[in-house]
């Protein structure tokens, strides 16, 4: 299910449909907003702007997944700060130490599944154990693709994209949903393309 309408930058999707919501443990609230949800998985993908002087300084692990790229500003997870332009994978379980944003950021980020975060002490020694990765134009594999979780890779300008797949466009922001069966070209530049499990 598609929540929001396709078009314009994540940036202006979350100024213009964002709400506030509380993020457990932190010290403000984020202004989300929930670009495609799987009722069958429960796996979900949003925009999210975190604001200046965030901080969830309590360690713990989500029971799933997540990807998220980083749009602008920057955001620091224990002692990894990721900046405009980064992508990471946090594995399912992994350990994560506090984070938190200096000076803001804007993120695009999918979840696996049921996002719960549970505190957990031994998560909390400061290294992530996490890295960030470039998203330089060119065709190029991030995170390989099974059938429980799909995948994620940067396509370069011309390339072909099957759905069912989100495309964040590495230029302009601009995010779009491509359904089960359709067929999308990648535009000037390059896309990171997250495609979906298609069993």
């Amino acid at each position: 299910m598609t929540v929001i309408p396709e078009g314009g930058s994540l940036a202006e999707l979350v100024e213009r449909d964002g709400i506030a919501v509380p993020m457990p443990e932190a010290n403000m609230k984020i202004v989300s907003v929930m670009l495609h949800r799987d009722p069958a998985t429960r796996s979900r993908s949003l925009a999210a702007r975190f604001p200046a002087g965030f901080s969830r300084p309590v360690a713990g692990r989500y029971a799933s997944g997540e990807e998220f790229l980083v749009l602008s500003g920057g955001l620091r997870i224990g002692d990894t700060l990721f900046g405009p332009g980064e992508w990471c994978w946090v594995p399912p379980q992994h350990p994560r130490p506090g984070f938190g944003s200096e000076e803001g950021a804007l993120l695009y980020a999918w979840f696996s599944g049921e996002n719960g975060f549970t505190p957990a002490e031994d998560a909390g020694d400061g290294a992530s154990g996490l890295t960030p990765v470039g998203l330089e134009a060119g065709n190029r594999t991030l995170r390989e693709y099974s059938e429980e979780l799909g995948g994620s890779e940067v396509r370069a300008e011309g390339s072909e994209v099957e759905g069912p797949a989100e495309l964040v466009d590495l230029t302009t922001w601009q995010w779009r949903r491509v359904e089960s069966g359709e067929r999308v070209v990648v535009g000037p530049g390059a896309a990171f393309v997250r495609t979906e499990p298609r069993g």
